[in-house]
C-alpha cells in the first residue's frame, strides 16, 4: 500500500526524534524537512501536529516548533508505568500468543546474543518496541495498545539517550526476553509473568542507576 506524503513526514519525523538525531529541545524547521523529502509544507505541518498530540513536538507560539524535553520524572513515571501493567498486559495475552510468532522472536533474540548486535541498539528494526507491542495485541484490548504505544515511543526516546554508555542493559535485555519467550514456549504462564516483572524493575533500576551520565538530555 502505497504511503501518504504525511505518514512519510510522520514516520521521518518520528524515528529521527525517537533515536534522537532530533534531540530534546532542538528547533524543528519545517520547510528543510519538506525540502529533504520532496513534498510542500502541508503533509509536514500534519504530520508536525499529530506528533505534537504525541508528545513528542512542542510548537512554540512566535517561536516555532520544537523536540518535547525528557524529564527524569517522565522517565521514572514511564518505566513505573510499565512495570505495573506489562505483567498483566502478558497474563491476559497468553492463551493468544501463537508459537510461531513467538518463535520467531525468539530466534532473533538468539542471533543478537550470539552476535555483536546484543551490545548496540537497531534503528531500523525497534525489536524492543515490536515484542512489546505484540504483547499488548493480543490481549484484544484496544485500550491497553493504545496506552503500550505511548509508553513504547517514550521508551524509544530514554532507549536511544542511554543506549551508548549502557550496552551492557542492551545485552541483559536481550536475556530477559529471551527468558520470558522460552517460559512462554514452555506454556508456563506464572513464569513469564515474574519475568516480564522482574525485566521491568531491572530497567528502572539501570535507569536509576546511570541517568545522570546523560544529565544534559533530561530537563
Amino acid at each position: 500500500m502505497t504511503r501518504s506524503k504525511k505518514d512519510i513526514a510522520y514516520e521521518y519525523l518520528r524515528q529521527r526524534i525517537i533515536s534522537c538525531e532530533l534531540k530534546p529541545g532542538d528547533y524543528l524547521d519545517e520547510q528543510e524537512v519538506a525540502q529533504s523529502l520532496g513534498i510542500s509544507r502541508t503533509p509536514v505541518r500534519e504530520a508536525v501536529n499529530r506528533l505534537a498530540e504525541e508528545k513528542l513536538l512542542q510548537l512554540m507560539p512566535r517561536k516555532g516548533v520544537v523536540v518535547s524535553q525528557l524529564s527524569v520524572k517522565d522517565a521514572f513515571d514511564m518505566l513505573e508505568t510499565r512495570q505495573m501493567v506489562e505483567p498483566e498486559i502478558l497474563r491476559k495475552a497468553f492463551p493468544n500468543l501463537d508459537r510461531e510468532s513467538v518463535t520467531r522472536y525468539r530466534d532473533y533474540v538468539v542471533s543478537k546474543i550470539e552476535s555483536k548486535d546484543a551490545t548496540t541498539e537497531e534503528v531500523s528494526r525497534d525489536f524492543d518496541f515490536e515484542l512489546h507491542m505484540y504483547f499488548a495485541e493480543r490481549t484484544g484490548n484496544s485500550c491497553l495498545v493504545d496506552i503500550m504505544k505511548m509508553l513504547m515511543t517514550q521508551n524509544q526516546r530514554v532507549r536511544a539517550v542511554m543506549a551508548s554508555i549502557r550496552s551492557e542493559r542492551v545485552r541483559d535485555a536481550c536475556r530477559e526476553h529471551l527468558t520470558i519467550l522460552d517460559a512462554i514456549l514452555a506454556g508456563d504462564e506464572e513464569k513469564a509473568v515474574e519475568a516480564m516483572r522482574l525485566h521491568q524493575a531491572n530497567a528502572i533500576e539501570d535507569f536509576r542507576h546511570h541517568y545522570r551520565t546523560r544529565q544534559a538530555f533530561f530537563m
